[in-house]
């Protein structure tokens, strides 16, 4: 049933609203940063459950503060992206380069912070 609702949807999408390869993959580009951006998100927590879990108070608030004060702002600057993304998407002119420029940019300060985490020892 799903594989003919599937095929159908996508012929009706295709004619009605020009839905080709170039727009699965830009779409398929939007969900997987998405899920991307919640992972980080989901991944924090985790951490800080797992902190709990072991009666590891003073890591848990340092997760905690982490993430307030440092992982959010990048959190929310990846929802930003996210944002353009998806208006770029529906108005049909996506900018592939600029997109991946700020993409690159974003995982830069993640790569940055996890590096400054991992050399002062925390979190390991």
């Amino acid at each position: 049933m799903a594989i003919l609702s599937d095929a159908c949807l996508r012929t009706a999408g295709t004619r009605a609203y020009a839905l080709d390869q170039t727009k699965e993959l830009e779409l398929k580009l939007y969900y997987e940063f998405d899920k991307e951006i919640k992972s980080l998100d989901v991944n924090l927590f985790d951490l800080m459950n797992v902190a709990v879990l072991e009666y590891r108070d003073d890591d848990a608030h340092f997760i905690a503060d982490f993430k307030d004060d440092v992982v959010n702002p990048i959190i929310r600057e990846q929802y930003r992206v996210l944002g353009l993304l998806g208006d770029d998407i529906a108005n049909g002119n996506v900018d592939v380069e600029s997109i991946k420029v700020r993409i690159r940019t974003l995982d830069e300060k993640k790569a940055h912070l996890a590096e400054k985490l991992r050399s002062a020892g925390q979190l390991q």
